[in-house]
């Protein structure tokens, strides 16, 4: 899916802005539209200007500060309730980001998911995009996966949903839409700012999404944390052919991958979902990237299409 058209009326851009997070039941206020239009805009002034006239034609409908294609006022609500708890999880998102930090060859932590929005509720989990060594990306994650698995209650586990790993000499996204640019636009660095700055530089390709996006994120994060006992550990795997190593546990994960989750998915979809590289590694078992394009897409025909009417 390429970015929107520039030639498109404001109002248009508005909606199709609106109706992306409307997937998620997520009213925007005036400012995170500017931000999030796919049209590059002089001043914010202009939005909620086209904002007033849309909502005369019943085509947004505005609730406390909140603009929403939905006549719901329960959805601000929502909002405002998520945006509480989030604020309650983020000590607890940090504590847990400096703890993953800990482990051999992890370089960057940031937050992504619902918290990088502002945004949890009870269904929600802690989501982290981590970058890693280079050459050691899979040995990483192995690491963590079976200390998870071994001394974390399962019942834990959302806490420490790993849930994209990429290597720091290689951290282009490679599939450009607009899931992946908001996801982008969105992640919150917690460790290792360097690498989230590395990040944004290697993904500018965001701003022909988002051409209004301005950096608001906090760029306070810690440096990477490199004790005495994860620079000991690295150096001891590093005496053991660690770049066979990390080769050998790719095609034996990405194998497993294959086997368990193959069925469920095209062959197109399954190397999306399910992306294992040298430099890159995804595991997303609901495959939620094409889920939200494929509901995004159907809810442009049909709200768009009012608008035209």
């Amino acid at each position: 899916m390429t970015p929107s058209s520039t030639d498109k009326p404001l109002s248009e851009h508005i909606l199709r802005t609106l109706l992306y997070f409307d997937i998620f039941s997520y009213p925007l206020t005036s400012t995170e539209i500017y931000r999030f239009l796919g049209c590059p805009v002089n001043d914010i002034v202009s939005v909620e200007r086209e904002l007033e006239r849309l909502k005369i034609d019943n085509l947004v409908f505005q609730f406390q500060n909140f603009f929403s294609v939905k006549d719901n006022n329960t959805l601000a609500d929502r909002r405002l309730k998520g945006n509480r708890e989030a604020e309650l999880q983020m000590p607890h998102a940090l504590k847990k980001a400096r703890f993953i930090s800990s482990f051999p060859f992890f370089r960057g932590i940031m937050i992504s998911g619902s918290l990088s929005k502002n945004y949890m509720d009870e269904k929600s989990d802690l989501d982290f995009f981590i970058v890693t060594e280079p050459g050691r990306l899979w040995i990483a994650r192995t690491i963590f996966d079976f200390y998870r698995k071994l001394f974390i209650r399962k019942k834990h586990y959302r806490n420490y949903c790993l849930n994209y790993f990429i290597s720091s000499d290689r951290l282009t996204i490679e599939e450009q839409n607009i899931f992946t640019a908001t996801e982008l636009a969105t992640v919150k660095p917690t460790i290792g700012l360097i690498h989230y700055q590395n990040l944004m530089k290697e993904n500018s390709w965001v701003s022909n999404y988002f051409p209004n996006l301005m950096a608001s994120v906090n760029q306070s994060a810690l440096p990477t944390l490199d004790s005495f006992t994860k620079k000991s550990l690295e150096k001891i795997i590093n005496l053991f052919l660690a770049d066979e190593l990390d080769k050998v546990i790719m095609r034996i994960r990405f194998a497993w991958f294959k086997r368990k989750h193959s069925r469920n998915f095209t062959k197109t979809d399954f190397e999306v979902a399910f992306k294992s590289r040298k430099y890159v590694s995804k595991a997303h078992a609901t495959n939620g990237q094409a889920k939200i394009l494929s509901l995004y897409e159907k809810s442009i025909i049909s709200g768009i299409g009012s608008l035209a009417q």
